[in-house]
């Protein structure tokens, strides 16, 4: 991605086989067939560009989205993504009495793992967008961050379908997906 001061940052992803075998299954059985595979986190930086970023938020700027079946969480400088991770709980699981509190210690677990990976880099916004009751979390994120959690819709103006297949679509990803950029994939 980058190459500064002797050093080379690059782009790395991985994931269990039978996930994406999965994803790829249910969408030949709608009729689709993929000539291009990207990680969420990748719908998640083309959603943040066109509709989570601002001129009054800074970067790095941690984007949390919560789906249905997992959380992503991106945190994005400059357009690129310098750090994410998937968090196999979504918006069902952090429902419970003890869901946001949870889901503040995954994002503490997150930003411990960024001041390892990169030192010097910190979280300057974050933005909490997807599914669920998430106006109810943010208190509790904010708490949990030690910094102002901002909750951005997912898409005010745009209506999405509840399902695709039996799986609630994530009105980040596909969005981001469907109108970003992809000439650099």
């Amino acid at each position: 991605l980058e190459q500064r001061d002797g050093l080379s940052t690059v782009h790395l992803v991985a994931c269990h086989r039978d996930v994406v075998d999965r994803q790829l299954s249910a969408l030949r059985q709608a009729g689709l067939d993929p000539s291009l595979l990207a990680p969420s986190s990748w719908g998640v930086l083309a959603w943040y560009e066109r509709w989570g970023k601002s001129a009054s938020r800074l970067e790095p700027a941690l984007v949390v989205n919560v789906d249905a079946d997992h959380t992503d969480v991106a945190l994005i400088r400059h357009g690129r993504v310098l750090l994410s991770r998937s968090v196999s709980q979504g918006s069902q699981e952090w429902l419970s009495v003890d869901g946001p509190a949870l889901l503040g210690q995954e994002l503490e677990l997150t930003l411990a793992g960024l001041r390892k990976e990169l030192p010097g880099v910190d979280v300057a916004s974050c933005i909490l967008t997807g599914i669920g009751p998430l106006e109810t979390w943010v208190p509790v994120l904010s708490s949990k961050l030690e910094r102002p959690v901002t909750l951005v819709p997912p898409a005010a103006r745009l209506r999405m379908p509840e399902t695709v297949g039996a799986q609630q679509a994530s009105p980040v990803v596909a969005l981001g997906l469907a109108l970003g950029d992809q000439r650099g994939w």
